[in-house]
């Protein structure tokens, strides 16, 4: 019986099922997080009528993150986890740059006087966050390593 379980355990891969685990907890909470904010947007005060000309390019990239963590999730090997992560980088990185040009941001509704320098500033850092990971994933994609031979 202890042969079993020690062959069991041998072909049972832990990094690569909390990997998954992860990717059901991502696209889980990104479809939360999604249909909150589709749902609410209208009542929160801040945002302006100018939000639903971001709204579009944010619900294609979160639905691009979502069915990229469920192909992970049955698929996880490194080249191709890169070109996925260079796909979904690419519409996040348009996401933002749509919310930073349309801004649809309204701080005087609201006790927050410094926003729009602070949620401006914030948005350029994302902006650059995901350009570097856009080459990163680029690289990895090209130059990444491949995968180790199963005996």
């Amino acid at each position: 019986m202890k042969n079993e379980e020690k062959k069991i355990d041998s072909n049972f891969d832990h990094k690569k099922f909390g990997r998954k685990i992860g990717y059901l907890i991502s696209a889980v909470m990104q479809i939360i997080f999604i249909t909150v904010i589709n749902k609410y947007y209208p009542e929160m005060k801040f945002l302006t009528s100018d939000f639903s000309k971001f709204l579009w390019a944010f619900n294609v990239a979160v639905f691009v993150s979502v069915m990229v963590d469920i192909i992970l999730i049955f698929y996880d090997v490194y080249r191709f986890k890169a070109f996925l992560g260079l796909f979904k980088n690419i519409f996040s990185w348009r996401a933002f740059y749509i919310l930073y040009v349309t801004f649809p941001f309204d701080f005087s509704k609201t006790d927050y006087s410094q926003g729009k320098i602070t949620v401006k500033t914030v948005i350029i850092i994302i902006l650059a966050g995901v350009s570097i990971g856009i080459i990163v994933d680029f690289f990895k994609l090209v130059l990444g390593k491949k995968e180790p031979k199963k005996s």
